[in-house]
Protein backbone atom coordinates (compact mmCIF):
# COMPACT_ATOMS: atom_id res chain seq x y z
CA UNK A 1 0.00 0.00 0.00
CA UNK A 2 0.89 3.41 -1.14
CA UNK A 3 1.87 5.30 1.92
CA UNK A 4 2.45 8.61 1.00
CA UNK A 5 0.96 11.42 3.31
CA UNK A 6 -1.72 13.56 1.63
CA UNK A 7 -0.85 17.11 1.19
CA UNK A 8 -0.94 19.98 4.01
CA UNK A 9 -3.76 22.28 2.92
CA UNK A 10 -5.04 25.17 5.17
CA UNK A 11 -6.56 28.01 2.66
CA UNK A 12 -9.82 27.64 2.31
CA UNK A 13 -12.75 30.06 0.53
CA UNK A 14 -13.46 32.99 2.57
CA UNK A 15 -17.06 32.97 1.42
CA UNK A 16 -19.09 29.90 2.76
CA UNK A 17 -22.57 28.58 1.63
CA UNK A 18 -25.68 29.17 3.84
CA UNK A 19 -27.51 26.17 3.43
CA UNK A 20 -31.22 26.03 5.18
CA UNK A 21 -30.61 26.60 8.83
CA UNK A 22 -31.22 23.95 11.00
CA UNK A 23 -30.68 22.94 14.53
CA UNK A 24 -30.11 19.87 16.77
CA UNK A 25 -33.73 18.29 16.73
CA UNK A 26 -34.90 20.51 14.08
CA UNK A 27 -36.18 22.76 16.60
CA UNK A 28 -35.92 26.68 15.65
CA UNK A 29 -35.93 29.84 17.62
CA UNK A 30 -38.97 31.73 17.57
CA UNK A 31 -40.53 34.79 18.86
CA UNK A 32 -43.85 34.63 20.09
CA UNK A 33 -46.31 36.71 18.43
CA UNK A 34 -48.66 39.71 19.95
CA UNK A 35 -49.95 41.41 16.81
CA UNK A 36 -53.63 39.69 17.81
CA UNK A 37 -53.83 41.81 20.60
CA UNK A 38 -56.54 44.39 19.94
CA UNK A 39 -55.29 47.75 21.26
CA UNK A 40 -59.03 49.42 21.01
CA UNK A 41 -59.21 51.70 18.05
CA UNK A 42 -62.29 53.00 15.48
CA UNK A 43 -65.65 52.27 16.87
CA UNK A 44 -64.91 49.69 19.55
CA UNK A 45 -62.32 52.36 21.31
CA UNK A 46 -64.03 53.15 25.00
CA UNK A 47 -65.81 56.65 24.72
CA UNK A 48 -63.79 59.22 26.76
CA UNK A 49 -66.07 61.02 29.42
CA UNK A 50 -65.91 64.26 30.60
CA UNK A 51 -67.71 66.54 33.13
CA UNK A 52 -69.22 68.05 30.16
CA UNK A 53 -71.21 64.32 29.23
CA UNK A 54 -71.67 63.29 32.31
CA UNK A 55 -75.46 62.71 33.56
CA UNK A 56 -76.89 64.01 36.33
CA UNK A 57 -79.63 63.31 39.16
CA UNK A 58 -80.86 59.57 40.38
CA UNK A 59 -80.93 58.49 36.96
CA UNK A 60 -78.16 59.87 36.14
CA UNK A 61 -76.72 57.79 39.59
CA UNK A 62 -78.13 54.85 38.15
CA UNK A 63 -76.62 55.41 34.83
CA UNK A 64 -72.94 56.05 36.20
CA UNK A 65 -73.40 53.40 38.51
CA UNK A 66 -74.43 50.52 35.66
CA UNK A 67 -71.11 52.73 33.94
CA UNK A 68 -69.34 51.46 36.46
CA UNK A 69 -70.40 48.25 37.17
CA UNK A 70 -69.78 47.60 32.60
CA UNK A 71 -66.87 49.07 33.05
CA UNK A 72 -65.31 46.77 35.56
CA UNK A 73 -66.60 43.96 34.14
CA UNK A 74 -64.85 45.58 30.79
CA UNK A 75 -61.71 46.07 32.61
CA UNK A 76 -61.75 42.22 34.25
CA UNK A 77 -62.07 40.69 30.99
CA UNK A 78 -58.97 42.88 29.38
CA UNK A 79 -57.19 41.70 32.07
CA UNK A 80 -57.70 38.52 31.55
CA UNK A 81 -57.08 38.08 28.47
CA UNK A 82 -53.62 39.88 28.53
CA UNK A 83 -52.49 37.76 31.37
CA UNK A 84 -53.66 34.80 29.27
CA UNK A 85 -51.89 35.92 26.75
CA UNK A 86 -48.77 36.03 28.88
CA UNK A 87 -48.92 32.73 31.01
CA UNK A 88 -49.82 31.14 27.44
CA UNK A 89 -46.82 32.57 25.95
CA UNK A 90 -44.42 31.46 29.34
CA UNK A 91 -46.44 28.36 29.11
CA UNK A 92 -44.98 27.55 25.27
CA UNK A 93 -41.78 29.07 26.70
CA UNK A 94 -41.59 25.80 28.86
CA UNK A 95 -42.87 23.58 26.59
CA UNK A 96 -41.19 23.70 23.16
CA UNK A 97 -42.36 20.92 21.08
CA UNK A 98 -41.36 19.57 17.29
CA UNK A 99 -43.40 17.04 14.71
CA UNK A 100 -41.83 15.62 11.71
CA UNK A 101 -43.55 15.44 8.40
CA UNK A 102 -44.67 11.83 8.30
CA UNK A 103 -44.45 11.61 4.83
CA UNK A 104 -43.19 8.78 2.45
CA UNK A 105 -40.55 8.73 -0.63
CA UNK A 106 -42.57 9.22 -3.92
CA UNK A 107 -40.67 7.84 -7.25
CA UNK A 108 -37.37 7.00 -7.12
CA UNK A 109 -36.71 8.55 -3.96
CA UNK A 110 -34.30 11.25 -5.90
CA UNK A 111 -36.00 14.13 -4.74
CA UNK A 112 -34.53 15.71 -1.81
CA UNK A 113 -37.30 16.45 -0.47
CA UNK A 114 -38.90 13.78 -0.59
CA UNK A 115 -37.72 12.39 2.73
CA UNK A 116 -39.13 13.09 6.26
CA UNK A 117 -38.41 16.83 7.62
CA UNK A 118 -38.27 18.43 10.48
CA UNK A 119 -40.32 21.22 11.01
CA UNK A 120 -39.09 24.30 13.08
CA UNK A 121 -40.97 25.64 16.13
CA UNK A 122 -40.16 26.72 19.16
CA UNK A 123 -36.52 26.45 20.95
CA UNK A 124 -37.08 28.73 24.21
CA UNK A 125 -35.95 26.42 26.53
CA UNK A 126 -31.86 26.37 27.04
CA UNK A 127 -31.71 23.18 29.52
CA UNK A 128 -32.76 19.26 29.51
CA UNK A 129 -35.52 18.66 32.11
CA UNK A 130 -33.94 18.21 35.80
CA UNK A 131 -30.71 19.42 34.56
CA UNK A 132 -28.83 22.72 35.09
CA UNK A 133 -25.67 22.00 33.29
CA UNK A 134 -26.65 20.35 29.56
CA UNK A 135 -28.26 22.77 27.57
CA UNK A 136 -31.87 21.11 25.01
CA UNK A 137 -30.85 19.37 22.27
CA UNK A 138 -26.98 19.26 23.43
CA UNK A 139 -25.01 17.52 20.87
CA UNK A 140 -23.12 14.37 22.77
CA UNK A 141 -19.41 12.63 21.91
CA UNK A 142 -18.06 9.82 24.09
CA UNK A 143 -14.70 8.05 23.81
CA UNK A 144 -12.80 5.48 25.96
CA UNK A 145 -10.35 2.70 26.45
CA UNK A 146 -9.15 -0.05 29.10
CA UNK A 147 -5.94 0.57 30.05
CA UNK A 148 -3.17 -1.54 31.47
CA UNK A 149 -4.91 -2.68 34.17
CA UNK A 150 -7.73 -3.77 32.66
CA UNK A 151 -9.44 -1.09 34.12
CA UNK A 152 -12.39 0.59 31.55
CA UNK A 153 -12.41 4.39 31.42
CA UNK A 154 -14.94 6.34 29.56
CA UNK A 155 -15.63 9.80 28.56
CA UNK A 156 -18.50 11.82 27.80
CA UNK A 157 -19.37 15.50 26.24
CA UNK A 158 -21.86 17.80 26.22
CA UNK A 159 -23.00 21.37 26.36
CA UNK A 160 -24.41 23.78 28.76
CA UNK A 161 -26.77 26.29 28.27
CA UNK A 162 -24.47 28.87 28.94
CA UNK A 163 -22.71 27.02 26.24
CA UNK A 164 -19.56 25.78 27.97
CA UNK A 165 -18.24 22.33 27.38
CA UNK A 166 -18.19 19.77 29.77
CA UNK A 167 -17.09 16.00 30.27
CA UNK A 168 -17.82 13.59 32.58
CA UNK A 169 -15.72 10.53 33.37
CA UNK A 170 -16.77 7.06 34.23
CA UNK A 171 -13.96 4.42 35.19
CA UNK A 172 -14.14 0.68 36.58
CA UNK A 173 -12.06 0.57 40.38
CA UNK A 174 -11.26 -2.67 39.19
CA UNK A 175 -11.58 -5.02 35.86
CA UNK A 176 -15.30 -6.17 35.59
CA UNK A 177 -16.89 -3.81 38.27
CA UNK A 178 -20.02 -1.82 37.53
CA UNK A 179 -17.62 1.51 37.81
CA UNK A 180 -18.99 5.17 38.60
CA UNK A 181 -19.63 8.46 36.82
CA UNK A 182 -17.69 11.46 38.39
CA UNK A 183 -19.37 14.82 38.53
CA UNK A 184 -19.09 17.14 35.12
CA UNK A 185 -16.34 19.07 34.99
CA UNK A 186 -16.56 22.23 32.70
CA UNK A 187 -13.15 24.27 30.60
CA UNK A 188 -12.42 26.70 28.56
CA UNK A 189 -13.32 26.72 25.42
CA UNK A 190 -15.00 29.16 22.52
CA UNK A 191 -17.43 26.82 21.64
CA UNK A 192 -20.70 28.27 19.71
CA UNK A 193 -24.23 27.98 20.95
CA UNK A 194 -25.20 24.51 19.65
CA UNK A 195 -22.32 23.62 19.03
CA UNK A 196 -21.29 19.84 17.60
CA UNK A 197 -19.11 17.75 18.91
CA UNK A 198 -16.90 14.86 18.17
CA UNK A 199 -13.75 12.69 20.37
CA UNK A 200 -10.91 10.81 19.79
CA UNK A 201 -8.37 9.13 22.16
CA UNK A 202 -5.07 9.01 21.78
CA UNK A 203 -2.73 6.09 23.54
CA UNK A 204 0.70 6.19 22.56
CA UNK A 205 3.82 5.16 25.28
CA UNK A 206 3.35 5.87 28.58
CA UNK A 207 2.77 9.60 28.00
CA UNK A 208 -0.69 9.60 25.78
CA UNK A 209 -2.16 7.30 28.55
CA UNK A 210 -4.51 8.33 27.46
CA UNK A 211 -4.88 11.90 26.04
CA UNK A 212 -8.66 12.61 24.93
CA UNK A 213 -9.19 14.78 21.56
CA UNK A 214 -12.24 16.63 21.76
CA UNK A 215 -13.21 18.51 18.57
CA UNK A 216 -16.02 21.38 18.25
CA UNK A 217 -17.69 24.25 16.00
CA UNK A 218 -16.57 28.03 16.78
CA UNK A 219 -18.00 31.25 15.48
CA UNK A 220 -17.13 31.56 11.95
CA UNK A 221 -17.61 27.96 11.59
CA UNK A 222 -14.14 27.00 12.37
CA UNK A 223 -13.07 23.47 13.62
CA UNK A 224 -11.39 24.06 16.88
CA UNK A 225 -10.31 21.20 19.55
CA UNK A 226 -8.95 20.85 23.43
CA UNK A 227 -6.38 18.25 24.85
CA UNK A 228 -7.20 16.34 28.21
CA UNK A 229 -4.34 14.86 29.82
CA UNK A 230 -3.89 14.36 33.21
CA UNK A 231 0.02 14.13 32.46
CA UNK A 232 0.22 17.66 31.58
CA UNK A 233 -0.25 20.86 33.78
CA UNK A 234 -2.82 22.28 33.29
CA UNK A 235 -4.90 19.03 32.25
CA UNK A 236 -6.98 20.97 29.39
CA UNK A 237 -4.64 22.76 26.57
CA UNK A 238 -6.17 23.96 23.05
CA UNK A 239 -4.99 21.69 20.24
CA UNK A 240 -2.48 22.46 18.05
CA UNK A 241 -5.40 22.00 15.48
CA UNK A 242 -6.11 25.55 16.95
CA UNK A 243 -3.13 27.24 14.94
CA UNK A 244 -4.63 25.98 11.64
CA UNK A 245 -7.72 28.08 9.80
CA UNK A 246 -9.93 24.89 9.54
CA UNK A 247 -13.05 26.29 8.70
CA UNK A 248 -16.51 23.55 7.77
CA UNK A 249 -19.36 24.30 6.53
CA UNK A 250 -22.50 25.86 8.17
CA UNK A 251 -24.07 23.65 10.19
CA UNK A 252 -21.30 21.00 9.67
CA UNK A 253 -21.76 17.74 11.73
CA UNK A 254 -18.55 16.29 13.25
CA UNK A 255 -17.07 12.65 13.98
CA UNK A 256 -13.68 11.44 15.38
CA UNK A 257 -11.66 8.03 15.32
CA UNK A 258 -7.77 9.16 15.53
CA UNK A 259 -6.40 10.06 13.70
CA UNK A 260 -9.04 10.80 11.82
CA UNK A 261 -11.26 13.52 12.44
CA UNK A 262 -15.07 14.42 9.54
CA UNK A 263 -16.48 17.29 8.69
CA UNK A 264 -18.94 18.66 5.68
CA UNK A 265 -17.31 21.13 3.57
CA UNK A 266 -19.65 24.51 2.81
CA UNK A 267 -20.67 22.69 -0.95
CA UNK A 268 -21.91 19.73 1.26
CA UNK A 269 -18.71 17.46 0.39
CA UNK A 270 -16.83 15.91 2.95
CA UNK A 271 -13.01 16.28 4.15
CA UNK A 272 -11.06 14.16 6.68
CA UNK A 273 -8.49 16.21 9.04
CA UNK A 274 -5.83 13.72 9.70
CA UNK A 275 -3.10 13.71 12.51
CA UNK A 276 0.49 13.54 10.96
CA UNK A 277 1.50 10.58 12.50
CA UNK A 278 5.09 10.40 12.83
CA UNK A 279 7.23 7.94 10.57
CA UNK A 280 6.63 4.13 10.90
CA UNK A 281 6.03 4.03 14.76
CA UNK A 282 2.72 6.65 13.90
CA UNK A 283 3.49 8.67 16.91
CA UNK A 284 1.40 11.82 17.53
CA UNK A 285 2.36 14.86 15.89
CA UNK A 286 1.30 19.12 15.72
CA UNK A 287 0.31 18.61 12.61
CA UNK A 288 -2.34 18.03 10.58
CA UNK A 289 -3.62 17.39 6.87
CA UNK A 290 -6.59 18.61 5.61
CA UNK A 291 -8.11 16.77 2.11
CA UNK A 292 -11.53 16.02 0.63
CA UNK A 293 -12.64 13.36 0.67
CA UNK A 294 -14.13 12.77 -2.96
CA UNK A 295 -13.14 15.02 -6.11
CA UNK A 296 -16.60 15.50 -7.56
CA UNK A 297 -18.41 18.09 -9.39
CA UNK A 298 -21.72 17.08 -7.77
CA UNK A 299 -21.62 15.97 -3.61
CA UNK A 300 -23.86 13.05 -2.92
CA UNK A 301 -24.51 14.28 0.86
CA UNK A 302 -27.15 16.40 1.84
CA UNK A 303 -26.00 19.25 3.80
CA UNK A 304 -26.17 19.06 7.08
CA UNK A 305 -26.20 15.39 7.11
CA UNK A 306 -24.73 13.84 10.41
CA UNK A 307 -21.91 11.35 10.11
CA UNK A 308 -21.01 8.44 11.51
CA UNK A 309 -17.07 7.51 11.49
CA UNK A 310 -16.13 3.78 12.38
CA UNK A 311 -12.49 1.92 11.57
CA UNK A 312 -12.19 -0.47 9.52
CA UNK A 313 -10.15 -2.85 10.91
CA UNK A 314 -8.79 -3.80 14.17
CA UNK A 315 -5.47 -2.85 13.57
CA UNK A 316 -4.19 0.56 14.26
CA UNK A 317 -1.73 1.15 11.01
CA UNK A 318 -4.56 -0.46 8.50
CA UNK A 319 -7.43 1.97 10.49
CA UNK A 320 -4.41 5.04 10.29
CA UNK A 321 -4.57 4.96 6.32
CA UNK A 322 -7.10 5.33 3.70
CA UNK A 323 -9.80 2.59 3.32
CA UNK A 324 -8.85 2.57 6.93
CA UNK A 325 -12.38 3.70 8.03
CA UNK A 326 -15.63 3.95 6.93
CA UNK A 327 -18.12 7.07 7.38
CA UNK A 328 -22.00 6.74 7.32
CA UNK A 329 -24.01 9.70 6.18
CA UNK A 330 -27.42 10.88 4.86
CA UNK A 331 -27.29 11.34 0.99
CA UNK A 332 -29.12 14.04 -0.83
CA UNK A 333 -32.04 11.37 -1.64
CA UNK A 334 -32.98 11.17 2.43
CA UNK A 335 -31.25 7.50 2.25
CA UNK A 336 -28.46 6.11 4.59
CA UNK A 337 -24.85 5.60 2.74
CA UNK A 338 -21.48 4.72 3.69
CA UNK A 339 -18.29 5.72 1.93
CA UNK A 340 -15.08 4.19 2.62
CA UNK A 341 -12.33 6.23 0.97
CA UNK A 342 -9.88 5.02 -1.96
CA UNK A 343 -11.35 1.70 -1.54
CA UNK A 344 -11.19 1.12 -5.42
CA UNK A 345 -7.70 2.95 -5.82
CA UNK A 346 -5.16 1.37 -7.06
CA UNK A 347 -3.19 0.94 -4.26
CA UNK A 348 -5.84 -0.97 -2.03
CA UNK A 349 -6.77 -3.32 -4.64
CA UNK A 350 -3.22 -4.25 -5.09
CA UNK A 351 -2.86 -4.97 -1.47
CA UNK A 352 -3.25 -8.00 -0.66
CA UNK A 353 -3.62 -8.19 2.69
CA UNK A 354 -6.57 -5.67 2.51
CA UNK A 355 -9.88 -7.21 3.74
CA UNK A 356 -12.94 -5.73 3.56
CA UNK A 357 -15.06 -6.25 6.74
CA UNK A 358 -18.75 -5.99 5.23
CA UNK A 359 -20.59 -4.59 1.63
CA UNK A 360 -20.53 -1.19 1.10
CA UNK A 361 -24.10 -1.16 -0.51
CA UNK A 362 -26.55 -0.25 2.45
CA UNK A 363 -30.39 -1.59 2.31
CA UNK A 364 -32.17 0.82 1.20
CA UNK A 365 -33.39 2.72 4.29
CA UNK A 366 -35.14 6.34 4.14
CA UNK A 367 -34.48 8.75 6.32
CA UNK A 368 -35.64 11.85 8.26
CA UNK A 369 -33.70 14.85 6.90
CA UNK A 370 -30.56 15.71 8.88
CA UNK A 371 -31.90 12.92 11.48
CA UNK A 372 -29.02 11.99 14.02
CA UNK A 373 -26.88 8.85 13.42
CA UNK A 374 -24.28 7.12 15.41
CA UNK A 375 -22.16 3.79 14.92
CA UNK A 376 -19.59 2.00 16.24
CA UNK A 377 -17.47 -1.37 15.26
CA UNK A 378 -15.86 -4.60 17.32
CA UNK A 379 -13.66 -6.99 16.12
CA UNK A 380 -15.35 -9.64 14.39
CA UNK A 381 -14.07 -12.67 16.54
CA UNK A 382 -14.73 -15.62 16.34
CA UNK A 383 -11.39 -16.81 14.20
CA UNK A 384 -11.73 -14.59 12.32
CA UNK A 385 -7.76 -13.89 11.22
CA UNK A 386 -8.49 -10.73 8.94
CA UNK A 387 -8.77 -8.05 11.65
CA UNK A 388 -11.93 -7.48 10.18
CA UNK A 389 -14.58 -5.50 12.19
CA UNK A 390 -18.56 -5.86 13.06
CA UNK A 391 -20.39 -2.25 12.89
CA UNK A 392 -23.81 -0.94 14.40
CA UNK A 393 -25.37 2.06 13.20
CA UNK A 394 -27.78 3.66 15.00
CA UNK A 395 -30.33 6.28 13.58
CA UNK A 396 -33.41 8.21 14.61
CA UNK A 397 -36.62 7.48 12.55
CA UNK A 398 -40.00 9.77 11.93
CA UNK A 399 -41.67 8.32 15.06
CA UNK A 400 -38.14 8.93 17.19
CA UNK A 401 -37.54 5.36 17.86
CA UNK A 402 -33.84 4.40 17.01
CA UNK A 403 -33.01 1.62 14.85
CA UNK A 404 -30.43 -0.37 14.41
CA UNK A 405 -28.33 -1.13 11.09
CA UNK A 406 -26.33 -3.97 12.20
CA UNK A 407 -23.35 -6.47 10.48
CA UNK A 408 -24.73 -10.12 10.53
CA UNK A 409 -22.12 -12.86 10.08
CA UNK A 410 -24.60 -15.46 12.02
CA UNK A 411 -24.29 -17.67 8.40
CA UNK A 412 -20.70 -16.77 7.86
CA UNK A 413 -18.02 -14.72 9.01
CA UNK A 414 -16.56 -14.45 5.72
CA UNK A 415 -19.80 -13.01 3.99
CA UNK A 416 -21.88 -10.57 6.01
CA UNK A 417 -24.81 -9.18 5.72
CA UNK A 418 -26.47 -6.23 6.76
CA UNK A 419 -30.06 -6.62 8.41
CA UNK A 420 -31.50 -3.80 10.72
CA UNK A 421 -33.40 -4.29 13.85
CA UNK A 422 -35.99 -1.76 16.00
CA UNK A 423 -35.66 -2.76 19.83
CA UNK A 424 -38.02 -1.86 22.21
CA UNK A 425 -35.06 -0.37 24.85
CA UNK A 426 -34.59 2.10 22.35
CA UNK A 427 -37.95 3.63 21.43
CA UNK A 428 -39.33 7.19 22.36
CA UNK A 429 -36.38 9.12 22.70
CA UNK A 430 -36.98 12.63 22.98
CA UNK A 431 -37.56 15.28 19.40
CA UNK A 432 -33.94 16.60 19.90
CA UNK A 433 -32.29 13.84 21.46
CA UNK A 434 -28.30 13.58 20.37
CA UNK A 435 -26.48 10.21 19.93
CA UNK A 436 -23.31 8.97 20.38
CA UNK A 437 -21.89 5.68 20.63
CA UNK A 438 -18.61 4.17 21.86
CA UNK A 439 -15.58 2.70 19.66
CA UNK A 440 -12.83 1.53 21.83
CA UNK A 441 -9.52 2.98 21.64
CA UNK A 442 -6.66 1.57 19.57
CA UNK A 443 -3.06 2.22 19.34
CA UNK A 444 -0.14 1.09 17.21
CA UNK A 445 2.17 1.11 20.58
CA UNK A 446 0.29 0.65 23.69
CA UNK A 447 1.99 1.88 27.71
CA UNK A 448 3.05 -1.86 28.11
CA UNK A 449 4.85 -1.59 24.29
CA UNK A 450 2.80 -3.39 22.19
CA UNK A 451 0.44 -2.80 19.98
CA UNK A 452 -3.90 -2.70 21.60
CA UNK A 453 -6.24 -3.41 18.40
CA UNK A 454 -9.63 -3.21 19.03
CA UNK A 455 -11.37 -5.99 21.23
CA UNK A 456 -14.49 -7.72 20.65
CA UNK A 457 -17.36 -6.09 21.66
CA UNK A 458 -19.11 -6.90 25.50
CA UNK A 459 -20.82 -5.35 27.55
CA UNK A 460 -18.97 -3.27 28.81
CA UNK A 461 -17.72 -1.52 26.06
CA UNK A 462 -20.93 -1.83 23.69
CA UNK A 463 -22.37 1.45 24.26
CA UNK A 464 -24.57 4.20 23.55
CA UNK A 465 -26.45 7.73 24.84
CA UNK A 466 -29.54 9.58 24.10
CA UNK A 467 -31.70 11.69 25.63
CA UNK A 468 -35.35 10.48 26.43
CA UNK A 469 -37.75 12.22 28.64
CA UNK A 470 -34.97 14.86 29.29
CA UNK A 471 -32.57 12.44 30.70
CA UNK A 472 -29.30 11.07 29.17
CA UNK A 473 -29.74 7.24 28.66
CA UNK A 474 -27.09 4.47 28.77
CA UNK A 475 -27.72 1.42 26.69
CA UNK A 476 -25.53 -1.67 26.27
CA UNK A 477 -25.74 -4.34 23.60
CA UNK A 478 -25.63 -7.64 25.24
CA UNK A 479 -22.79 -9.51 24.78
CA UNK A 480 -23.33 -12.21 21.72
CA UNK A 481 -25.79 -11.02 20.49
CA UNK A 482 -27.10 -8.50 17.36
CA UNK A 483 -30.65 -7.20 18.35
CA UNK A 484 -30.83 -7.71 22.40
CA UNK A 485 -29.86 -4.08 23.93
CA UNK A 486 -30.34 -3.19 27.80
CA UNK A 487 -31.03 0.01 29.47
CA UNK A 488 -27.86 0.83 31.57
CA UNK A 489 -29.61 3.46 33.46
CA UNK A 490 -29.28 7.60 33.30
CA UNK A 491 -26.17 9.40 33.49
CA UNK A 492 -26.17 10.84 36.58
CA UNK A 493 -26.03 14.77 35.11
CA UNK A 494 -26.79 17.12 37.91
Amino acid sequence: MNQQQPGMQVAYESGLEHWDEFYAGGKEATTPDHSHYHSGSGSDAPELVTSETRPQGKSAKRKRILWIIGALVALIVILAAILGGVLGSRAGKSNPTTTRENTKPTGDGTDSDSSPTVSPTSKTETNISGSKTMRQGSSLAVTGWRNADGVIEKYLFFQSPQDDLYMMEWKQSKPGSDGTWKAPVSFNASAEPDTRLSVSLIVYSDYFTPQIELFYTATSSRLLGTSINDQTVPKFNDDSINSMQILTGTNSSLSSYWPWTIQQDSDGALRHVRNKLGGSDYSPQSEWDVNRIENVTAPRHLPGTSLAVVPMSTDFERIAWKAGYGVFYQGVDGRLNVQVTDLYSPAILAEEGYHLSWPVELPSIMMPKRTPIAAFSVARGNGDKYGRVNTYVLYIDEIFDINVLYTDTSGSIDEPLWKVAQPKELKGVDEDSSLACLTMATSPYGPTGGPIPLEPGTEETMRCYFVRDGKVMEVMLKTGTATDWSVVGNVPIP
